[in-house]
């Protein structure tokens, strides 16, 4: 039960590499000419499927003119967010194996903090600009992907350590 906090911790930091890493933070489908597609924009990438091919195409964002897919200004926020969530999580990990609870639980909030501005920033900026462009496909439908639930999921797994922390000093 002592390290409770340290377990909840390691499972919001999986959750949050994983987000960090998969290209579904925004799914928008549609029709290319009479084709089924579905692109899936991600921190470092966008992929593009058809129902017609199986074989994903991912290309990565670039921020030079090399015929790469540009990256979209408003990720960068999201980019440095989620990775400062993650290091911050790692580093409440490290800090309450130590023992060092205070500190644990300053980098805790620090995490907190960050992984919230990704969450409210992201939906605002990122999901109204895809709506916005039309990636070449008609009638398309946009949504937050899988890898920006599993953000959620994390942040309330970081909370729910931080609390149990708090609480379980007051306990002593």
């Amino acid at each position: 039960m002592e390290h409770l906090p340290s377990l909840i911790l390691g499972i919001s930091l999986v959750l949050s590499i994983i987000s960090v890493i998969l290209p579904q933070w925004i799914n928008i489908s549609g029709k290319i000419e009479t084709l089924h597609a579905k692109i899936d924009l991600g921190l470092w990438e966008a992929c593009l499927s058809t129902e017609q091919d199986s074989n994903r195409c991912c290309s990565n964002y670039s921020p030079y003119s090399d015929g790469k897919q540009p990256q979209p200004k408003d990720t960068i926020i999201t980019q440095i967010g989620s990775i400062c969530g993650s290091v911050a999580i790692l580093a409440a990990i490290l800090l309450c194996l130590r023992g060092d609870r205070k500190a644990s639980k300053l980098s805790m909030g620090l995490g907190l903090i960050a992984m919230l501005v990704v969450l409210i920033v992201y939906p605002l900026i990122s999901l109204n600009d895809a709506d916005k462009q039309q990636y070449a496909l008609d009638s398309n439908k946009t949504s937050l992907g899988v890898s920006y639930w599993l953000q959620v999921i994390s942040a309330v797994f970081l909370l729910l350590a931080l609390v149990l922390s708090i609480v379980k000093k007051g306990k002593k």
